[in-house]
């Protein structure tokens, strides 16, 4: 089997610094606007940014990552500000929800919020909930967005802020299935009360998360390389709390063995 280019080497390396908690000073000689347009397509750009900080980038590459990794963290500030008012508007109204996906990874995987790339907000409600949810959602100023796609059986259209351009999924459930499997209602019953973005929100559990990870990693087939950090951190961290017996049973009853 052949090496892979320096390029995408340079961007493992990145990405088991990471893991490590480490940064990655040195590299081999590499075709930068690759890496970068390779980091931008896979979602990676905070990460490079995280890890080559000490680096001593060429002077234009140094200002590209930097400008994309800016501008990444004002669209995060953007998105975290909207997650607290809808979930403030949601608890008002006496609807349970839990973000999940990119939102909760961020806040709760990452360490820091500006090191998880996620480009819209996805919040779990319970399913009899949905028609005020969407009641809501237009009572906040959101439209449904024109360019949705017919609506998927667990999750409705797409919302779109026109001002913001903020775009929030309601789900019904975690994943796309045609017969009975994960129960949804069980998740809730797992989730806990926490905080995130400074607000009180549910918590899906950290063993729900990781086969929420791995079975969206299955469906997009694998697509982004995220996806194995994503499952990395977060298996790790059950491992830190002693919670990784609970995944095999959990995996079971989700079908994700």
């Amino acid at each position: 089997m052949s090496a892979p280019p320096a390029s995408t080497q340079l961007i493992l390396n990145c990405l088991r610094a990471f893991a490590q908690g480490q940064t990655l000073p040195e590299w081999s000689p590499v075709e930068w606007d690759t890496v970068l347009h390779a980091a931008a397509h896979q979602r990676l750009v905070p990460i490079l940014q995280a890890t080559l900080k000490n680096s001593a980038l060429p002077d234009d590459i140094r200002q590209k990552l930097d400008h994309a990794a800016r501008q990444q963290r004002i669209r995060t500030a953007l998105l975290v500000e909207a997650f607290a008012t809808v979930n403030n508007a949601f608890v008002q109204a006496s609807i349970p929800v839990m973000p999940i996906k990119g939102m909760f990874l961020a806040h709760q995987v990452y360490g820091s919020v500006n090191h998880r790339y996620f480009d819209d907000i996805d919040l779990l409600v319970p399913t009899e909930a949905a028609r005020e949810a969407v009641a809501l959602m237009h009572q906040l100023g959101y439209i449904v967005h024109p360019l949705a796609e017919k609506p998927d059986w667990h999750h409705l259209a797409p919302f779109l802020h026109p001002q913001s351009q903020v775009v929030i999924e309601i789900h019904t459930d975690l994943i796309r299935r045609a017969s009975p499997g994960w129960d949804v209602a069980e998740i809730w019953t797992r989730a806990a009360r926490g905080r995130i973005a400074g607000v009180e929100t549910y918590l899906i559990d950290e063993t729900d998360a990781l086969i929420h990870t791995a079975l969206h990693a299955r469906h997009t087939l694998y697509k982004r390389i995220s996806f194995f950090l994503d499952a990395y951190l977060q298996w790790r961290q059950l491992q830190t709390r002693n919670q990784v017996h609970r995944l095999p049973e959990l995996a079971d009853s989700a079908g994700a063995r």
